[in-house]
């Protein structure tokens, strides 16, 4: 995945957040190149993501589509 695709989508993201007038904080957590559909990959972003939203350190995740986060959802 490009640079460009990922700024696409966090663009579009922060138009979401904006349009409901949600506070974005900082980091965002991006795992690039690795894909979500091998679990057998490292994800430091993404379990650095998982961790803090078991600490309660924020609300919601905002992301692109579903496949952007998991594409193991349960």
């Amino acid at each position: 995945m490009d640079g460009l695709t990922i700024d696409r989508q966090r663009e579009q993201c922060e138009a979401l957040a904006a349009y409901r007038q949600w506070e974005v904080v900082e980091p965002y957590y991006i795992d690039q190149p690795t894909s979500a559909t091998d679990r057998t990959k490292k994800r430091p972003a993404y379990d650095q993501m998982v961790a803090y939203c078991k600490a309660g350190a924020f609300d919601a995740i905002i992301r692109y589509d579903l496949d952007r986060l998991t594409r193991q959802p349960r």
